[in-house]
């Protein structure tokens, strides 16, 4: 999943993230799963997809109480794409 991401091959690596949205066992892997999501949408310039896949780590992140590692490193995705979302609409 991250090799084709660091590749800049983001097609490959979105296959990737899809079979392990499904193979995701709970909400602690679904929240890794979605922040590298949103890691790969963020690269590719899709801010507001990416957002959105940042949103949703950050509430299974807390919902599942992950480290508060975990919950920072998903409210800065958030507030950064959403700068960003908010630039490319205007």
């Amino acid at each position: 999943m991250h090799v084709h991401q660091w590749r800049g091959e983001f097609d490959r690596a979105a296959e990737s993230q899809q079979r392990a949205r499904v193979l995701a066992v709970g909400d602690r892997q679904l929240a890794f799963v979605e922040q590298h999501v949103g890691k790969r949408l963020f690269d590719s310039g899709h801010y507001c997809e990416a957002l959105d896949a940042f949103a949703a780590a950050l509430t299974l992140r807390q919902r599942c109480g992950a480290p508060e590692d975990q919950l920072l490193s998903s409210r800065v995705a958030v507030q950064r794409a959403g700068e960003l979302a908010s630039r490319s609409i205007d």
